[in-house]
């Protein structure tokens, strides 16, 4: 076997990453980004590319948020490679569309990487009242077990709000792509929410996120 020099082997090692990066964390399904600890771009999924860049230049898009908010989220991602956060700012203005930013870091093969995940803010949704109140409530009882729910359900429901494709969810679960995307639909409907970002607010404004990430590393390990 040929020997690499070390540029390739550099390469080689970050491709890997980034491979296994994907497979952990789905991240092409959710609108986001993730950096390195240097603060290198190493991965802008399509969705954020598409519906938050609509054609601007990242760049771009980033001086369009005010400086001080800019600074706050900056600050935010180096904390978070300190062991701190995760972090959520609500209301951050953009080129034509209000967020919600969870900031958090990852750690994959002893390395640690910055995953920003934006969620557009619905004021419609989130102005339901008594229905937000039981969605969150429902959101609630699911992720800490208190509510008996079928185990697949209960899989998918985290894997579904953390991020992950279909596809993905299909292969963590054996279940096929019809049951779930039945599963989907049930709680859509049990939770008042229309897509995944509706779905991701409620989580972050139940303070269920720590639980979501604790349960994905469950599903993943096979402890459930």
């Amino acid at each position: 076997m040929c020997a690499m020099d070390r540029s390739q082997i550099m390469v080689y090692s970050q491709s890997e990453i980034i491979n296994h990066l994907e497979d952990l964390l789905s991240i092409s399904s959710s609108q986001s980004f993730v950096r390195d600890a240097q603060g290198e771009l190493i991965y802008l999924s399509p969705p954020f590319e598409r519906t938050v860049l609509n054609g601007n230049e990242l760049n771009i898009w980033f001086s369009s948020i005010p400086v001080n908010v800019r600074v706050d989220l900056f600050n935010a991602e180096l904390n978070s490679l300190s062991g701190m956060g995760p972090f959520v700012f609500k209301n951050v203005k953009s080129i034509g569309c209000l967020l919600t930013i969870l900031i958090e870091c990852i750690s994959v093969n002893n390395v640690k990487f910055v995953r920003w995940v934006f969620f557009l803010e619905s004021t419609n949704f989130l102005s339901l009242g008594d229905e937000y109140f039981r969605a969150s409530v429902e959101i609630d009882d699911i992720f800490c077990m208190r509510k008996k729910v079928d185990l697949d359900f209960w899989k998918v429901f985290n894997l579904y709000a953390y991020g992950f494709t279909i596809s993905k969810i299909c292969g963590s679960t054996k279940l096929t792509e019809d049951k779930v995307k039945k599963l989907i639909r049930k709680i859509k409907t049990d939770c008042f929410v229309s897509d995944r970002d509706c779905l991701g607010l409620l989580v972050l404004n139940t303070f269920n996120y720590c639980q979501l990430a604790f349960n994905i590393i469950k599903i993943l390990s096979g402890k459930c």
